[in-house]
């Protein structure tokens, strides 16, 4: 296992990704491809992956940082010609850069009450059709625990059966099935169930009061108010790492702290630089 960043976190603390990653020593980061195909450069300039391929290809070669995941924010409950040449289109890139994994997003964007079944099928059926046009790939496909459907465990292992391929598994957000209310004993009950299936993690924490940590509470309760820097929260995180290297996990572990913004900026670096530590 290995320390990696979100670009997104990186870019947070300076403009330039690379030189913030040499400070902080981090070799591998994880790359935002947004719905507009819209991603970072090494020096942080944003460019539209379709129009300007080569030259995000080439910067992220020639940049000692290495890409280890592509994350796109899709929709299965959208548009699903769109849907599958976005995961295909991360796909060919994720090749070219020399990265491992896209991250998918199970999460709804669009309607306001979701069908749960509705989704599951879309999922399934643009996951096959990825999966069944990029059949030559090695690149896997990582659905992350993300939004209220997405931390239902059974809601995700469903669709994981379905589509029934050594590609599919899961970005496992380390903070997001706590952020859903779920007691902090069954959240390392569950990462121990997924653990096998893993490609790829996020790594956050949050910090409750001791008389909330083991009981249910509503979907992102006061998450604003308890997030908190990775290495404060109440998530062990040595407990989750030796779950992860029982079950064969070699792959990042991307910080994502999310604590950041209630910090000042100065601050912010030095808070990092513990959470990558």
């Amino acid at each position: 296992m290995f320390i990696s960043a979100r670009d997104t976190i990186l870019k947070g603390i300076d403009e330039n990704i690379e030189k913030i990653s040499q400070e902080l020593k981090v070799d591998y980061i994880e790359s935002y491809i947004d719905r507009s195909y819209e991603s970072f450069l090494p020096d942080g300039e944003k460019i539209n992956i379709i129009q300007g391929e080569k030259k995000f290809v080439s910067l992220w070669e020639k940049s000692y940082i290495k890409t280890y995941c592509l994350l796109e924010s899709n929709d299965f409950s959208g548009d699903e010609e769109f849907e599958i040449n976005y995961i295909k289109n991360g796909i060919k890139l994720a090749e070219k850069i020399g990265a491992k994994v896209v991250r998918i997003d199970p999460l709804p964007r669009k309607e306001e009450r979701p069908d749960r079944r509705k989704i599951i099928e879309n999922a399934v059926k643009i996951i096959n059709k990825v999966l069944s046009e990029t059949r030559d790939s090695s690149i896997k496909l990582a659905m992350e625990n993300h939004g209220k459907f997405g931390n239902d465990p059974d809601f995700l292992e469903s669709i994981i059966e379905k589509v029934d391929s050594p590609r599919i598994g899961y970005t496992l957000d380390t903070g997001n099935f706590y952020w859903s209310g779920k007691p902090l004993s069954t959240v390392y009950e569950i990462i121990e169930k997924i653990s096998p299936y893993v490609f790829h993690t996020h790594v956050k924490n949050i910090k409750y009061p001791p008389n909330l940590r083991e009981k249910e509470r509503e979907v992102g309760y006061l998450y604003s108010t308890y997030v908190s820097p990775i290495y404060e929260g109440d998530i062990d995180h040595s407990k989750i790492v030796e779950i992860l290297k029982e079950s064969g996990y070699k792959g990042d572990l991307c910080v994502e702290d999310e604590s950041l913004g209630k910090f000042e900026k100065k601050l912010r670096r030095e808070i990092l630089r513990k959470d990558i530590n």
